[in-house]
């Protein structure tokens, strides 16, 4: 007989734990986005929200990716990733006028997942992690090396259409809850427990080939709705309606277009 435990290599990452969940809810968005590859290589994207504007570059190859994000013109972010085997090295810059901030991250990729990360503002933070897969779970533990109460544990659980992911820090429990229900029709449920207060968002995700329905009702007895059409294969036009009290509402349009 073989084991009941088999380790096998992380699929899912701390900050990727309950992304199916998220996908399903809603993320207002409020402006006109574009983007336009120069080549295989080469990317640039504009995006305007809130009357903010963004300008980012993107040049990748098989296992290096550079990015150089501007933030309304008072922030630059540059951005890499490199992929060496089992290695991953991330660092990002943040270069502005008020500022300045670093951070690094390294990562060894095999059955267990382990993760370095150290960020130099006006003090140094550094923290690592741990993620291993046994079976059909994921489980892991992030310790902040700066601030013992700022650790973390996470699980991640999947079976058939469900996954159920948490994550438990001192004084936070976050629960998340995906259902796929058929290849058009998706649910889920996210909850955040403060010692505070209790905040859960309930989402419904309606596929078809060209639009993407959300709704989500909330604990602040909010009900928002998304609509995603797809108009061309290249541009899509957004709806997203806010309303917090019987007949007021707030929309927003958006506009994404890909060259």
């Amino acid at each position: 007989m073989g084991p009941c435990m088999k380790f096998s290599k992380p699929t899912v990452s701390l900050e990727n734990i309950s992304k199916e969940c998220r996908s399903v809810l809603i993320k207002p968005f409020k402006g006109i986005k574009s983007s336009v590859n120069l080549n295989k290589f080469i990317g640039v994207s504009i995006d305007n929200e809130n009357c903010k504007s963004n300008v980012s570059f993107l040049y990748s190859t098989s296992n290096f990716l550079s990015s150089v994000f501007i933030d309304d013109f008072s922030n630059v972010i540059l951005k890499n990733i490199m992929v060496k085997g089992d290695l991953v090295h991330k660092n990002v810059i943040l270069l502005n006028n008020v500022q300045p901030y670093i951070d690094l991250t390294f990562q060894i990729h095999k059955n267990i997942l382990t993760t370095y990360n150290m960020s130099i503002n006006e003090k140094i933070t550094q923290s690592c992690s741990f993620i291993t897969k046994i079976n059909n779970s994921h489980a892991g533990l992030e310790m902040n090396l700066n601030e013992k109460y700022d650790s973390a544990i996470f699980y991640r659980f999947e079976k058939k259409n469900t996954i159920f992911s948490t994550i438990l820090k001192y004084d936070l429990w976050n629960i998340s809850i995906f259902q796929n229900i058929n290849e058009k029709i998706k649910l889920s449920n996210e909850t955040i427990i403060t010692d505070r207060s209790i905040l859960s968002r309930l989402g419904l995700l309606i596929t078809t080939h060209c639009t993407d329905l959300r709704i989500e009702l909330n604990t602040l007895m909010k009900l928002l709705l998304s609509i995603d059409k797809r108009i061309f294969d290249n541009f899509s036009v957004s709806i997203c309606t806010e309303m917090e009290k019987f007949g007021q509402f707030d929309i927003g349009l958006g506009i994404n277009l890909e060259i």
